[in-house]
């Protein structure tokens, strides 16, 4: 089944065009509010927070954060934190 979740252009082409199998993956998808957990330490980085104390503020996604931002207890980089289940 396809659902159209978009408006058909003047070439007829279709945007914004979603599967059923998209849709139905049973996969939880990302968003700017998801947690992260620091995979060293535990530490969780709750995005309605931020880190005020690094200079990051309430709102800030996971992947808006600063390159340099590292987790604030064990200094772990950010390829070491996983989504939260």
């Amino acid at each position: 089944m396809v659902s159209c979740g978009g408006d058909v252009n003047n070439d007829g082409d279709v945007s914004d065009v979603q599967t059923e199998e998209d849709t139905n993956t049973g996969i939880d998808a990302v968003t700017s509010a998801t947690k992260f957990v620091c995979t060293v330490c535990n530490y969780v980085y709750d995005p309605a927070v931020g880190d005020p104390a690094q200079g990051v503020p309430p709102g800030t996604s996971f992947y808006d954060l600063p390159e340099t931002w590292t987790c604030p207890d064990c200094g772990a980089a950010q390829s070491l934190f996983e989504v939260q289940h």
